[in-house]
């Protein structure tokens, strides 16, 4: 290349980037802190469980990790078919505990993005029923980041972030909530 194709090169790769940049698209503010609550009650005291599986806990008010709150593991609410005694199914509520938080806190850090007018797809995710627990046994219900539908960012993935972590599961029994 000669020294002038290479200085337009260059030239032109800012105002590549500018562009790339300003056709991203928006991102909103984070949400105010999450309230810290005391005491871990576990997951059917905490509303887990109940409603429907795309609310996550009814009348949870969710936000972001607030400054000085160190979480030391993440507890996921869920519900799974399980094999039952007659060679059936049962929908089985489970208490899943994580220490992997790094992970977790990363994807939750993450922007949501700004709404749009465009056509979304017709699908519907929910938000996980996902608390975050520190030392104390304290907890909060945290905000999951969403994409311009209002999807869980990262919906399209294989798998949603907080399932890619290693849980202990702990059964709680078959599912008193359809």
């Amino acid at each position: 290349m000669t020294r002038a194709g290479r200085a337009c090169t260059a030239a032109a790769a800012p105002l590549v980037l500018a562009l790339v940049v300003a056709c991203a698209p928006g991102t909103l503010p984070p949400p105010p802190p999450a309230p810290v609550r005391d005491a871990w009650p576990g997951c059917v005291a905490a509303g887990a469980f109940v409603g429907d599986d795309f609310s996550g806990p009814p009348g949870a008010v969710v936000g972001s990790v607030p400054e000085g709150f160190v979480a030391r593991s993440a507890v996921l609410c869920s519900r799974e078919e399980r094999p039952d005694a007659q060679d059936g199914q049962v929908l089985t509520e489970l208490e899943r505990t994580s220490t992997a938080v790094g992970p977790l806190l990363t994807y939750l850090a993450r922007p949501s993005e700004e709404p749009t007018d465009d056509p979304c797809p017709a699908i519907g995710i929910g938000r996980p029923w996902l608390f975050l627990l520190d030392a104390s046994g304290r907890y909060l219900v945290p905000a999951i980041p969403t994409d311009a539908c209002g999807l869980p960012l990262g919906w399209s993935d294989e798998r949603q972030a907080w399932e890619t972590v290693p849980y202990a599961d702990r059964v709680l029994g078959p599912s008193r909530h359809r």
